[in-house]
């Protein structure tokens, strides 16, 4: 809801002002006679204000240009084994193993990692450390109470 600052109660410079807040908070400021509601004309006018600000930075799907190839490891991958990822555009694929598409680079790199001795030895240890967190949490859940 917009309003204009007739007497705001911690900045003087903003009376006379207009600013868009929330319905609930420009209840309460025009309430206390700190404000008074400054209604739109039409909804062009609403509409040619609001969309000079723009969007949200965090709604923005970023693009890539080109392709992007990459190769994560099983420990860091979601899927939890090697995985060879391709961007393009907005678009994010992920590949188990490789295809005759690829660069020779991402398939010897996702090979090397494939084949790296500390491999099992990296699952191993995540493993262990699910089991541990399991145990854990069946310890505590014996005192949980039971309803």
């Amino acid at each position: 809801m917009r309003i204009r600052w007739t007497s705001h109660p911690s900045d003087p410079s903003k009376n006379g002002t207009l600013e868009h807040v929330a319905r609930e908070f420009a209840i309460v400021a025009c309430g206390y006679k700190q404000a008074e509601p400054a209604p739109y004309k039409n909804y062009h006018e609403r509409l040619s204000e609001t969309a000079s600000v723009g969007t949200d930075p965090s709604n923005v799907n970023p693009t890539v240009s080109g392709t992007e190839w990459g190769v994560i490891a099983a420990a860091e991958s979601q899927f939890r084994q090697d995985t060879i990822i391709r961007r393009r555009g907005a678009e994010v694929l992920y590949y188990s193993g490789p295809t005759s598409e690829m660069p020779k680079s991402i398939i010897a790199k996702w090979e090397q990692l494939v084949n790296s001795p500390n491999q099992d030895a990296v699952n191993v240890a995540a493993v262990e450390r699910a089991k541990a967190a399991q145990a854990d949490y069946n310890e505590r859940a014996k005192t949980f109470k039971k309803w």
